[in-house]
C-alpha cells in the first residue's frame, strides 16, 4: 500500500514539473510569473498530497492497483477533481432562514 502511494504522489508531482522544465527552456525574460510564484507551488504541493490521498481512498475501497495503476491515478488526479467539482450537483441559493 505504502509503494502505490508513493507512486501516486510521484504522479501528482509529474505535471507542475513538466511545466516548470518547459518553460525552463525559455529565456529568463520570457518566463511567465506563476514560475517563481509560491502560490502555485503550494497549490502544485497540495494537489500532489491530494494525488496521493485518491490512491490510499481506492485502495481503502478495496480496490488494488498497481504502482503503475497509482502512478496514472496520481497525475490523473488534477483532472479528476475538476471534472468532480465541475460537475458537481447545482443547488439553487435560495432563501437562507
Amino acid at each position: 500500500m505504502i509503494a502505490e502511494i508513493l507512486c501516486g504522489l510521484v504522479g501528482g508531482v509529474v505535471h507542475p514539473f513538466l511545466a516548470a522544465y518547459r518553460m525552463s527552456q525559455r529565456p529568463r525574460s520570457q518566463r511567465p510569473e506563476w514560475l517563481t510564484s509560491r502560490f502555485f507551488w503550494i497549490c502544485s504541493a497540495i494537489m500532489t498530497l491530494l494525488a496521493g490521498f485518491v490512491v490510499g481512498v481506492y485502495q481503502a475501497t478495496g480496490a488494488h492497483l498497481n504502482v503503475l495503476q497509482a502512478f496514472y491515478l496520481g497525475a490523473g488526479t488534477p483532472a479528476l477533481l475538476s471534472s468532480i467539482v465541475s460537475h458537481g450537483p447545482r443547488v439553487s441559493p435560495g432563501r437562507v432562514l
